[in-house]
């Protein structure tokens, strides 16, 4: 007989090959419209996050802050002892997370502060429209982004002067410092080429210590 190998190979009808070829570009066509579909969704949605990302310290400082100092201003209500008021005290958390750095720490402190001064001594401040409980429509501008909205002081104090706003402000707002969580440090401090154990100790607690003493000299420790 024949071998296998020159039998010729199953006639098919010239229009049934035409008719396959049609249909694989079909879903090629449709293949790549989906995916085109989808990636102009996700450019979409990468320009609306663009457009309304915040930096974190920029989002502290536009909500958080006012929180801290807000919160500061009820423990101030709350105190009954001049000499052993209620605190609010940031600590320093994890290196991870904004406010573990020593310098975020201290400029934490000095934000909140600053806020807790102008909330005592300014009749008008200014918050998000989101903040100030505008309806949704309203909420944004034409960019949309949150409008600012002037509103009245519900902690202005009528007669209290800017100084003795900040004393008050020094005295209920301090950081609790945790030794433990500044060591944590250590796993992004970088070892000076050549330096000894030692002296890669001694430098890190030098540095360390820089940020301790400053906390220190604006009265920031609590705890």
């Amino acid at each position: 007989g024949i071998p296998p190998d020159l039998l010729p190979p199953i006639s098919k009808s010239p229009l049934d090959v035409i008719d396959r070829m049609i249909a694989e570009q079909q879903r090629e066509i449709e293949f790549a419209r989906q995916a085109s579909s989808s990636q102009e969704q996700q450019a979409m949605d990468t320009a609306e996050t663009r457009a309304h990302i915040v930096e974190p310290q920029k989002y502290v400082e536009r909500h958080s802050i006012r929180v801290y100092s807000e919160a500061a201003i009820h423990a101030m209500e709350k105190s009954r002892d001049p000499n052993n008021p209620i605190v609010v005290a940031m600590e320093n958390i994890f290196p991870e997370k904004f406010g573990g750095h020593p310098g975020e720490l201290k400029w934490l402190i000095e934000k909140a502060r600053e806020k807790f001064v102008d909330l005592l001594t300014k009749p008008k401040h200014i918050l998000t429209s989101e903040e100030a409980g505008e309806k949704s429509y309203e909420k944004r501008d034409e960019e949309g982004r949150l409008r600012l909205v002037e509103t009245s002081n519900p902690f202005y104090k009528s007669g209290l002067s800017k100084d003795e706003a900040e004393n008050l402000a020094e005295k209920h707002i301090k950081a609790t410092l945790d030794t433990g969580h500044a060591n944590l440090w250590k796993k992004f401090w970088q070892k000076r080429v050549g330096s000894t154990p030692e002296e890669n100790e001694a430098e890190y607690k030098k540095w360390y210590l820089t940020y301790v003493e400053e906390l220190a000299k604006n009265k920031m420790i609590g705890n």
